[in-house]
């Protein structure tokens, strides 16, 4: 019988230390029973740290630049939004006179104006704190330096009215918009305003600043500009 209880006291303390070992790991029911009784256990700010971190990184997907189906989607927007402000979209921008060539995704002509559309792709957040001089790109903890969307918005406006002017358009106000096509870029810095988002191209357009009655007419201009397309070898304009 003696025998018996020293076998049940081992087992018994066993048992215990292996409960209180779980306990004290901050794992299992015995972890919660302890907590009520005495408070927050040894380690328990590193687990929670671990566990936050765990979660950040399940729920944030990774950064990264747009896709050609993104400056797709974006075509398909500003097609349809020109049909419904009576506008054309001449696409792809890519005009030439043969001094001056445009590398824009797209040239969109409304009543009032002819409006170029400069793409970038770069994702992650994106920080324009300057006029001139690179700005900045975040990415997946990385930080680079990427080029002045302004800067090069203000090159393709000058390519862009040169290319009017040899049609004969030169009335024509212009303007070219800096359009970042990723879904998930982010733009921070006192520059911000002056760049645009896919997303905010239709009601940039619906405004009677783009679209209202004008002097412009849409079909006709933009046949012109179409003429100048550069053109594959072996077809005649």
């Amino acid at each position: 019988m003696e025998e018996l209880e020293k076998v049940l006291i081992i087992i018994l303390a066993v048992l215990a230390g292996y409960l209180i070992s779980r306990a004290l790991s901050g794992q299992g029911k015995g972890a919660d029973i302890l907590r009520r009784v005495v408070g927050r256990l040894p380690g328990d700010a590193r687990r929670e740290k671990r566990a936050a971190e765990r979660q950040e990184k399940k729920e944030a997907p990774a950064e990264k630049n747009s896709s050609r189906n993104d400056v797709l989607d974006l075509v398909s927007l500003l097609l349809s939004t020109a049909r419904q402000i009576g506008g054309t979209l001449v696409y792809p921008g890519v005009l030439t006179d043969g001094n001056h060539q445009t590398s824009l995704i797209g040239v969109m002509i409304t009543k009032k104006m002819a409006v170029g559309i400069n793409v970038f792709g770069f994702g992650g957040k994106v920080k324009g704190d300057r006029e001139t001089g690179p700005w900045t790109q975040t990415m997946n903890g990385v930080t680079k330096q990427i080029p002045n969307p302004l800067e090069r918005s203000a090159v393709q406006l000058k390519q862009l009215e040169g290319v009017l002017a040899s049609a004969g358009l030169s009335d024509i106000p212009v303007r070219v918009l800096p359009v970042f096509t990723s879904r998930t870029v982010v733009l921070t810095g006192s520059m911000k305003g002056r760049c645009y988002k896919s997303e905010d191209m239709k009601a940039l357009f619906m405004q009677e600043e783009y679209s209202g009655d004008g002097p412009v007419v849409p079909k006709e201009t933009g046949k012109k500009l179409k003429a100048m397309m550069p053109q594959k070898e072996g077809k005649a304009r």
